[in-house]
C-alpha cells in the first residue's frame, strides 16, 4: 500500500521509488521538488540526474518548470525569505547549509544547458550514439520516422504472397482475405501496426495448418449448393412457401434475396449469406418441431436443406483463415524487415528502444554498458510512468538494480491510466514495476485542479465494492481537495451547480437514435446555459459564462463535425480539436493540386486537377465548360502562367493572396460548411 505523500522532503532514499498520482495532484511539482533535493542532498550536477518523459512537448515544459523553480529557490535561499510558498518554507527548514545550497543551485542554473531531460526515445538515441562501440550501434545511425524499411518489407511480402497464391481458385480466395485486411501494403501496415510497433505483442486466436485446403473444400461445397439450387429451386421454393415454420413468410423474401446474392456471387465478397440468413435454409432449423406453428405440418425434407446445414457447419471456421493470413503476414514482414535493418544504418523510434534493450541484455557487454550509464546518471526520474511498455521498463530495470543503494529509479505516474493500451501503456508492466518496489511507495492524495464537490463526485462514482478498472491490482484511491477556494466557482441562478450530472432517456434506442438524443440534449443544454448567462444567471468565478468556457467530448471526428453543425444552426460558434496532421488534411491535398498547376501550367493533368480543387468555385457544369470551351481554357492557362511568374518573382504568399482575392474566390470558401477552419 502506498504512503500518502504531502511533501517531497518526506521521501526516503531507496533504489526504487514509485509515486502514484491522479490527475491534478501535482506530479510535475513533485518531480521538480525531487530534482532540487537531489542537487542539494546528493551534491549532484545537472548532467547526473536523468529525467525522462514521453513527449517532446512534455520534455520542453518540464525543462522550463525545473529551470523556473531553480531560479525561485535561488532567490529565496539567497535572500533568506521563503515568502508564503509552502515548498520554499520546507526547503528553508530542510537545508542545513544555506550558503552551500545557494552555490549548488546557482551552478545548476548556470549549467542548465547540460541538464539531461529527454523523451525515452531521445535518451535511447543519445546512449546508442555516445556508446556506439559497446552497444554495437552504427556510427552512421539515421532516424527514419516513416519506417521506410517496414514499407519495403510489406511490399516484398505482398508481391510474393500474390504470386504464390494467385494460380489456384482457393489461393485467390486466400488473397481476398488479405485484401479485406488491407487493400495495399500501406493499408496492411496501418491495420496491423501494433504487431510491428510492439515486438512483444503476440498474435492470438486459432490458425489453420492448411488454410488453402480448407478454402478448397469450402468452394467445392458451395458449388454443390449452387448446383442443388440450380437443379431444384422450383421444388425448394414450393416447400418453403408452403411450410408452417413460425413467421417464415414474413421474412422469406428478404432472406431469399440474401441467399441468391450469395449463390450467384462468383467472387469472394462473402463466404455465406448476409446477416446469418443461411440458418433459415438448414434442415436443423426447418425440421425442428419447436419452430413449427401449433397444429402445423412438418417441413418436407430436401437434400438442399441438409447441404445448407453441412455448409453452415463448415463455414463457421472461416474466420480462422483470416487469423492465418494475419499470422503469415506479420511473421513474414517482421522477418524481412529484420534482414533489411541488419544491413542498414536506418532506425525508427521503436528500433532505438529495441537496440538499447538488446545491448543491455547482451551477455558479454550488457553489464558494462549498464555500469557506464549508472555512473553517468545515478538518479533517474521517470514521468508518466504508466505509459511505459515492457521494452522501456526493461531498459530502466537493467540500468538500475533493485539492490543498489548508490542509485535510484524514481517512477511517477497514474496507475489508473495504465489501462490505456491505445496510447502505448501496458497495465501489466506497471504492476510488475510496482511489485519490484519494496519500501518506497508513495501516493499524492490532494487534487489542486478540481472543485471539492467534483472530487467528491468522482470519488463516489468509482468507490464501492466493484472493481472499477477490471484489473484488481489497479485500485482506486480517493482524492482530497487541495484548493477549497474553488468551491462555488460555477453558479446557476445564484446557486452552486452539482459538479456532475447524468442524463438518460427511457426506452431502448438504436445507435443513431441514441446519438441524436445525446447531441440534441447537449446543444439544448448549451443554449440554455448561454441564455441564462445573458441574464447574468450563469457565472464562473464571478464572470458570466461564455461559449469558450465549454468543451464537448465525442468519440470521433465525424461526431465532432456533426455536433458543430448543430451548434452553428442555433448561432453558436465552435472549434474542433483534432490530432489530424496538417499535411494529411484535405486542405493540404487541394493546395498541392493548386501548386502543381501553377508550377507546371502546361501539363494538362495538373490543369484538370486544379479545376476540382475548389479554389475556382466551379460546379460540375462549369468544369465541363472549361474542358470543352477553348477560350475559357486559354483564360485559365493565362491566369496560371501569371501566377507562376508572380510566385517566381515575389514568392508563394503574394501569388496565393492574388489568387484568393481575385474573382471573389475567398467568398466561395465562406459558403462552405466549416469555412473558418478551411480558410
Amino acid at each position: 500500500m502506498s504512503s500518502p505523500l504531502n511533501s517531497v522532503f518526506k521521501i526516503t532514499k531507496s533504489p526504487r521509488l514509485i509515486i502514484e498520482a491522479s490527475a491534478g495532484t501535482g506530479k510535475t511539482f513533485t518531480i521538480v521538488g525531487l530534482y532540487i533535493r537531489l542537487l542539494i542532498e546528493e551534491k549532484l550536477n545537472v548532467d547526473e540526474i536523468l529525467v525522462v518523459t514521453f513527449t517532446k512537448k512534455a520534455t520542453a515544459e518540464l525543462r522550463e518548470r525545473i529551470l523556473d523553480r531553480l531560479r525561485v529557490c535561488y532567490k529565496s535561499l539567497k535572500n533568506g525569505d521563503p515568502g508564503d510558498d509552502p515548498f520554499l518554507k520546507e526547503l528553508h527548514e530542510w537545508v542545513e547549509d544555506h550558503e552551500e545550497a545557494v552555490v549548488r543551485i546557482s551552478s545548476a542554473i548556470h549549467d542548465f544547458d547540460d541538464s539531461q531531460v529527454y523523451t525515452i526515445h531521445g535518451f535511447c538515441q543519445k546512449v546508442l550514439k555516445e556508446e556506439a562501440l559497446i552497444s554495437g550501434a552504427s556510427f552512421e545511425m539515421e532516424l527514419d520516422q516513416a519506417d521506410t524499411l517496414l514499407h519495403h518489407a510489406a511490399e516484398d511480402f505482398w508481391r510474393v504472397f500474390i504470386d504464390s497464391y494467385s494460380s489456384t481458385e482457393a489461393g485467390q480466395h486466400y488473397i481476398s482475405k488479405l485484401m479485406k485486411i488491407g487493400k495495399t501494403p500501406s493499408e496492411l501496415i496501418n491495420k496491423l501496426y501494433p504487431m510491428f510497433g510492439k515486438p512483444y505483442a503476440l498474435t492470438e486466436g486459432e490458425v489453420m495448418d492448411d488454410p488453402i485446403q480448407y478454402l478448397k473444400s469450402l468452394q467445392e461445397f458451395k458449388q454443390q449448393l449452387v448446383d442443388a439450387w440450380g437443379n431444384g429451386n422450383g421444388d425448394i421454393l414450393s416447400i418453403l412457401e408452403d411450410c408452417d415454420v413460425q413467421r417464415y413468410a414474413q421474412h422469406f423474401e428478404t432472406r431469399l434475396n440474401k441467399l441468391n446474392a450469395f449463390l450467384t456471387d462468383t467472387g469472394y465478397s462473402s463466404d455465406e449469406p448476409e446477416d446469418g440468413a443461411l440458418k433459415y435454409f438448414t434442415g436443423e432449423y426447418l425440421y425442428n418441431e419447436d419452430n413449427i406453428i401449433k397444429n402445423g405440418k412438418p417441413t418436407p425434407e430436401h437434400p438442399f436443406f441438409d447441404l445448407c446445414e453441412r455448409y453452415k457447419e463448415l463455414v463457421e471456421r472461416v474466420n480462422i483463415v483470416s487469423n492465418s493470413v494475419i499470422k503469415e503476414a506479420v511473421e513474414d514482414i517482421k522477418s524481412r524487415r529484420e534482414k533489411l535493418i541488419s544491413n542498414s544504418s536506418i532506425v525508427t523510434y521503436d528500433d532505438l528502444l529495441i537496440k538499447l534493450k538488446d545491448a543491455l541484455e547482451d551477455e558479454i557487454s550488457g553489464k558494462s554498458l549498464a555500469t557506464i550509464l549508472r555512473k553517468k546518471y545515478p538518479f533517474a526520474l521517470v514521468d508518466e510512468f504508466q505509459d511505459t511498455d515492457p521494452i522501456q521498463y526493461s531498459i530502466f530495470d537493467d540500468i538500475y538494480p533493485r539492490d543498489n543503494t548508490n542509485t535510484s529509479l524514481m517512477m511517477i505516474g497514474d496507475p489508473k491510466q495504465a489501462i490505456y493500451a491505445f496510447r502505448g501503456a501496458d497495465v501489466y508492466t506497471y504492476i510488475q514495476a510496482r511489485k519490484a518496489v519494496s519500501g518506497g511507495k508513495y501516493s499524492l492524495g490532494k487534487n489542486y485542479r478540481s472543485t471539492p464537490k467534483l472530487i467528491e463526485a468522482v470519488n463516489t462514482l468509482f468507490d464501492g465494492d466493484h472493481v472499477p478498472f477490471i484489473e484488481g491490482e489497479i485500485d482506486f484511491v480517493k482524492s482530497k481537495h487541495g484548493l477549497p477556494e474553488l468551491a462555488g466557482s460555477f453558479l446557476l441562478d445564484g446557486k452552486e451547480e452539482p459538479p456532475m450530472k447524468i442524463f438518460y432517456s427511457e426506452g431502448i434506442y438504436n445507435k443513431d437514435l441514441s446519438k441524436e438524443y445525446a447531441f440534441r440534449g447537449t446543444v439544448g443544454q448549451i443554449v440554455e446555459l448561454l441564455k441564462k448567462s445573458n441574464k447574468g444567471e450563469a457565472q464562473i468565478k464571478g464572470k458570466n459564462l461564455v461559449a469558450g468556457d465549454m468543451a464537448i467530448l465525442v468519440s470521433s471526428h465525424d461526431d465532432a463535425e456533426e455536433i458543430k453543425k448543430m451548434l452553428k444552426s442555433v448561432g453558436i460558434g465552435a472549434v474542433t480539436y483534432s490530432r489530424e496532421k496538417v499535411f494529411e488534411s484535405f486542405e493540404a491535398k487541394r493546395l498541392n493540386l493548386l501548386m502543381q498547376a501553377v508550377l507546371e501550367p502546361t501539363k494538362r493533368q495538373h490543369v484538370q486537377n486544379v479545376l476540382v480543387s475548389g479554389f475556382f468555385g466551379l460546379n460540375l457544369n462549369q468544369i465541363h465548360q472549361y474542358q470543352t470551351d477553348e477560350e475559357m481554357r486559354q483564360s485559365l492557362l493565362d491566369e496560371l502562367m501569371g501566377l507562376n511568374e508572380l510566385w517566381h518573382a515575389e514568392g508563394f504568399y503574394p501569388m496565393f493572396r492574388k489568387l484568393m482575392f481575385s474573382n471573389s474566390r475567398l467568398h466561395n470558401f465562406t459558403s462552405l460548411e466549416n469555412s473558418e477552419r478551411i480558410i
